[in-house]
């Protein structure tokens, strides 16, 4: 009886979680709604500061924003009792609290300031108000760039949290693109003014992207998202469910702009609390059904694509309202599966969606794709379509990086004839062999730190499980190294930024990708030169693909991203 009570509780806290999410993501809606018709920026401004404090449930809040002329943070909003004391202020970037999270585009949770050497207390001492916890918050836009801070105090109830900042993430990033958007306005005409709001919903929609892939023994899920110029409405997700299973669903919504991003967002949340909650996931088709024709107001649907995998015996169970089928490859050959003749989500109320079932046996991979993918031309102006895109995924079945060289051919096919619309895949590989193992660590690095320490030790621990020899894991370390030094030195130029690294050992090969936000590299002038020539530069390069067995740079929209593999002989 008391493990029962401990069950329902415990039940009932996750329940409660799930609960308090969904408000929190519905207050984020009126947020979008309400900052939308905000007429000017500093109405805007204000708005936004007490809907962050409502949201955040905190005392008081300010905001910074970044001066143009001089490069400085000015507050352009600040409330409660410094407000007067500090509106006006201005504030180096790097220094103090706001000037650091300006500077590194990386939020901070204090909740002991005091013991912060970056927290400045004389606008406490100023004011007679006593910082107790402190959230600030980058202010982005579409493309990453920092405009300001958001900055919310003295929590309520308890402490500000990593939960807290994921939602806080979301808020913040409405909000810059709705500031930005505002001072384009002032500036831009007509033309450029429907392309912020294009930026605008692309950027919900990004947000509302799953930002972790969960793993699981024996099955590795991988996927992608490649923004188009117009904001198409793609969403997925990947949901661990109870009893060792995992649902993974992919859809795209219909209509463009900000109303199919702003559509999409709900949607997506309503799907990850209806997957967690619901014993039946037939009903979590019937619901997001209903949910959507209760709401929709300018006749939007969406194809969905949902499978629920039993982790244990491979069962997969399909549900297919007007999506594309996915792929099912093998060794060499793929196959499509067969759809069931539902009509999209949203269209017809009360509907009998039908199922279907499949076994995704060991070594197969299931691909889920979105009609961005089936769209791409070829030269003579025809679609690839489904039979095209089975051909690229044959042609990579056997790759080390099966997503990366996908990527890579369907990148090729857009530079040619241009990409249609937003691009999204999902990949999902059940292992073949008993000790196969998919290990994976991140770091973000900055480039005015030394984290070479913690990158050693993490290339180490997966290297070694990989099966690499210590004389054969010290070169890729060092390989490794080599390519962080000159992103720093040439990428960056010397300047702060970030670059995200991460490692994953997949079977018997080590895939290391380096991500950064700085200036686009240029392929075909990166040439390395013979070890004989002794003139200065590109020995570097010569380096690390002597080292390792492939080094490419897959396609991004904003930055690089360097792929670098090895293979155990």
């Amino acid at each position: 009886m008391l493990r029962d009570n401990k069950f329902l509780n415990k039940q009932n806290k996750s329940l409660q979680e799930a609960n308090q999410e969904i408000k929190s993501l519905s207050k984020l809606l009126k947020v979008a709604e309400i900052i939308v018709s905000a007429t000017n920026v500093q109405d805007l401004l204000e708005v936004i500061m007490r809907m962050a404090e409502e949201i955040m449930n905190a005392e008081t809040s300010s905001l910074t924003l970044l001066d143009e002329e001089t490069g400085d943070l000015k507050f352009a909003v600040a409330r409660g009792e410094a407000g007067q004391i500090i509106k006006g202020i201005s504030i180096k970037l790097g220094q103090g609290i706001c000037g650091w999270v300006a500077k590194t585009g990386e939020y901070l949770i204090l909740n002991d300031p005091y013991k912060d050497p970056r927290f400045d207390p004389s606008f406490d001492k100023a004011s007679g108000f006593k910082t107790r916890s402190y959230l600030c918050m980058p202010l982005k836009t579409f493309n990453g760039t920092v405009i300001g801070t958001v900055q919310v105090l003295n929590k309520r109830k308890g402490e500000f949290t990593n939960k807290d900042a994921e939602i806080f993430t979301h808020f913040c990033n409405l909000s810059a693109i709705a500031i930005r958007n505002q001072q384009l306005l002032k500036h831009k005409d007509e033309q450029e003014q429907l392309q912020a709001d294009l930026d605008y919903a692309r950027s919900i929609q990004q947000n509302f992207l799953p930002k972790v892939i969960p793993q699981t023994k024996d099955y590795y899920f991988d996927a992608f998202y490649l923004s188009a110029k117009e904001v198409g409405g793609d969403f997925y997700d990947i949901v661990p469910l109870k009893n060792n299973r995992i649902a993974v669903y992919i859809a795209d919504v219909s209509g463009k702009g900000i109303p199919a991003a702003l559509f999409m967002s709900k949607m997506s949340s309503d799907m990850r609390f209806l997957l967690e909650n619901e014993k039946d996931q037939l009903t979590v088709i019937e619901k997001i059904n209903n949910h959507i024709l209760e709401r929709s107001t300018r006749g939007m649907f969406i194809t969905l694509l949902l499978l629920i995998i039993e982790l244990k015996t491979g069962k997969v169970k399909v549900f297919n309202a007007g999506h594309i089928s996915p792929l099912i490859l093998g060794e060499k050959t793929a196959n499509i599966f067969t759809r069931s003749e539902n009509p999209p989500v949203g269209i017809i109320k009360g509907i009998d969606f039908k199922t279907q079932e499949f076994i995704l046996k060991l070594g197969e991979r299931v691909i889920l794709i979105t009609d961005g993918l089936t769209d791409i031309k070829n030269k003579e102006g025809i679609l690839i379509g489904i039979d095209g895109i089975k051909k690229i995924a044959e042609k990579h079945s056997t790759s080390a990086d099966f997503k990366g060289d996908f990527l890579k051919e369907i990148d090729s096919r857009i530079k040619e004839t241009g990409q249609p619309d937003d691009i999204t895949m999902i990949s999902i590989f059940r292992s073949p062999l008993p000790d196969y193992r998919f290990t994976h660590n991140e770091i973000l690095i900055f480039t005015d730190e030394d984290n070479t320490v913690q990158l050693r030790k993490i290339i180490l621990q997966i290297a070694t499980k990989v099966g690499f020899n210590k004389k054969d894991t010290n070169l890729i370390i060092v390989a490794v190294l080599e390519a962080l030094s000159n992103i720093i030195k040439y990428t960056y130029g010397g300047e702060i930024g970030k670059i995200e690294v991460s490692v994953s050992g997949e079977g018997k090969t080590l895939k290391v990708l380096l991500r950064d936000y700085g200036k686009k590299v240029d392929e075909e002038k990166i040439v390395s030169r013979d070890l004989k020539d002794i003139r200065p530069g590109g020995l570097g390069v010569h380096f690390i693909k002597e080292i390792m067995d492939s080094v490419e740079y897959l396609p991004v929209k904003d930055g690089n991203e360097l792929r670098l593999i090895k293979k155990v002989k």
